[in-house]
């Protein structure tokens, strides 16, 4: 009973040990019931006259996978890219690749992506990448199939007069209750807005459409950050 007690204690030891050894390096970011995702705090570094922090982070699945990607942010546009990628797989070994030129996308909220930028932003003290981790959503125009929202704390100034805000669109679907989220691409000189995955150009928006809808409510938003 003792040999047994004395061999908990062991492995209880042995397994915090662990946990505090991983956590002087990698710091946990998220998890599902596939993998798990970490950030690299030895790595970070911040370029503070560009305002442009890069990192490691590393994700690791059940099935004994582990990728690490470094990546570049740029705090002011809001915007992520991957300069590195290294993936190790029981099967395929270990593959490398870098990337050049480097193509930007932005840090979509709440998704994993975001958490990852979020817990770099802690590791520094600053404040989230969007100002917060949990967003709002204002409801702004519904039709007889979807109900539309806009979120109320998340926007980006890009210059030359546009700014980008995220939307919602929640609908009954075949598989139940849907959501779908954009981000959108807005001049307010102009009263033009285009959607980022859209490839068409940036269109006028028509009255009483939901553009209009999201177009009139960011416009609130934005001037409200701006004057207060």
């Amino acid at each position: 009973m003792i040999k047994k007690i004395v061999f908990l204690i062991i492995t209880t030891l042995f397994m915090v040990t662990g946990v505090y050894a991983e956590d002087s390096r990698w710091v946990w970011v998220d998890s599902d019931s596939t993998r798990s995702i970490y950030i690299d705090k030895q790595t970070i570094d911040w370029d503070e006259s560009a305002n442009v922090i890069t990192f490691w982070s590393k994700t690791t699945t059940l099935s004994g996978e582990e990728w690490l990607s470094q990546r570049k942010v740029s705090l002011d546009y809001k915007m992520i890219g991957t300069l590195a990628f290294e993936s190790n797989s029981p099967d395929a070994g270990r593959k490398r690749k870098t990337f050049s030129p480097v193509k930007y996308y932005p840090i979509w909220i709440d998704s994993t992506t975001e958490k990852e930028v979020n817990a770099v932003c802690d590791e520094l003290h600053l404040a989230p990448i969007w100002g917060t981790k949990t967003h709002n959503w204002k409801w702004i125009k519904s039709t007889s199939e979807d109900n539309y929202f806009i979120c109320t704390d998340a926007f980006c100034y890009y210059g030359q007069d546009v700014y980008g805000v995220f939307a919602k669109t929640t609908w009954e679907g075949s598989k139940g209750h849907m959501i779908g989220k954009e981000l959108y691409f807005i001049n307010f000189n102009t009263r033009r807005i285009k959607r980022y995955n859209s490839h068409a150009a940036a269109y006028v928006i028509a009255p009483d459409s939901v553009e209009e809808a999201i177009f009139n409510e960011a416009k609130k938003i934005v001037n409200g950050n701006e004057n207060s």
